[in-house]
């Protein structure tokens, strides 16, 4: 015979209760006297489904872990170096705690540190018409815009030897933005 496991809302204790009986009318726990209300027809309600599998919230994490040790081994095979020279694939430090909003461990690095001090003095990284701002050093030095020189040898290179067919004619969004305007 099976059953389904309620939860009581008030006491929040558990219960068996035979599916083939109708749905308990009251908390039959002691102690309780809670009375379940009439179910509304036009409302869709969510049961809780739990299964063997996912009855382990954890299975997730580890899944995750287990699964970065094997990149970890298969980027050292083909690297052709030690387990211990790619560590820093491995990932063991997945945060299984119900109470935080994300597994992995929040960043601390030097761009992420740089970013929560502008948020911290008010302004908005990475974003708006400034953002140009942030690649001012690409136009200057000994060879200004030599990435999008590159960039667009490689790209005539390409047109070149392939007759045109290795080349879209749909090159990347930015050139439609109205207030795009060419470096070079």
């Amino acid at each position: 015979m099976a059953s389904f496991v309620y939860r009581c809302p008030q006491c929040r204790g558990k219960f068996s209760w035979s599916k083939d009986l109708p749905e308990p009318k009251v908390c039959p726990l002691p102690n309780c006297d809670y009375a379940y209300a009439e179910r509304d027809d036009n409302v869709i309600y969510m049961p809780a489904l739990i299964s063997a599998q996912t009855k382990s919230v954890d299975s997730v994490g580890r899944s995750i872990m287990d699964g970065s040790v094997q990149r970890q081994e298969m980027a050292a095979q083909l690297a052709g170096t030690s387990v211990e020279d790619m560590a820093s694939l491995k990932i063991t430090n997945l945060n299984d705690r119900n109470d935080t909003m994300f597994a992995a461990p929040e960043a601390s690095n030097p761009v992420s540190q740089s970013i929560q001090q502008m948020q911290r003095n008010g302004f908005s990284p990475w974003q708006g018409a400034n953002g140009v701002a942030y690649s001012g050093g690409t136009t200057q030095g000994a060879e200004p815009n030599k990435g999008l020189r590159t960039q667009l040898t490689v790209r005539d290179h390409h047109a070149q030897i392939s007759k045109g067919s290795a080349v879209s004619d749909r090159p990347a969004l930015e050139i439609s933005n109205p207030l795009y305007r060419r470096r070079i």
